[in-house]
């Protein structure tokens, strides 16, 4: 179950409800909460507790802090604090996951990484290898899928090669493009950019992978 929440009171609220579901049982997969912006500190421990997944967007805030600056305009120092303790979160062992929010934001998810290692909280800042995981590992986790989001001897094969190491810090990660995609051992082609193109996917029916 994934429930969108912002907001401290509706933090709350959902972790009220996820309580009650693992209570009656219902905890064979991970459940997760979308953006949990503004969280109370009291109910970290309690998403930590409840093994909850976090799902969030970075990239938010990176073009924020680049552009629009309304979160430092509107909010106070302490507040901003709260808006999203990645880095506290993510030591005390909760399963955080990156997303887009496409098509509110762009899919790339170098723009989110950015986000991530560029955080406006500086003490709340990620590492690059730790922001990578939250695409990789920890979204293998939060499905409970024990064969995905490493390059490992009897793991999938899906993976991706980029034009350049994503490790070299003389790069800016946005300028990072990935230059071939797998998905079992199998490159993904990438689809023609046209109207034709567009009209086939409607038509197309949806098929495993």
């Amino acid at each position: 179950i994934k429930v969108h929440a912002i907001g401290s009171d509706s933090i709350k609220q959902a972790l009220d409800c996820f309580e009650t579901i693992i209570k009656e049982g219902n905890n064979s997969l991970m459940h997760s909460i979308e953006h949990c912006e503004f969280p109370y500190k009291e109910d970290i421990k309690r998403i930590k507790e409840m093994n909850l997944n976090i799902s969030i967007q970075p990239g938010y805030f990176y073009f924020d802090n680049k552009y629009q600056h309304s979160y430092k305009n509107f909010l106070t120092d302490e507040v901003m604090k709260r808006v999203l303790p990645v880095k506290t979160m993510y030591e005390m062992g909760i399963n955080i996951t990156t997303s887009s929010d496409s098509p509110v934001q762009e899919i790339n998810p170098f723009l989110q990484i950015k986000g991530l290692v560029e955080y406006p909280v500086i003490e709340e800042r990620l590492s690059l290898y730790q922001a990578l995981r939250t695409y990789t590992v920890n979204a293998s986790k939060s499905l409970k899928e024990d064969n995905l989001g490493l390059i490992k001897k009897g793991y999938k094969a899906n993976f991706s090669i980029h034009n350049t190491d994503i490790f070299n810090s003389n790069i800016d990660i946005l300028n990072l493009k990935a230059q071939a995609t797998y998905i079992n051992g199998k490159i993904i082609n990438p689809l023609k950019e046209s109207i034709f193109t567009l009209i086939k996917l409607f038509l197309k029916r949806s098929k495993k992978i």
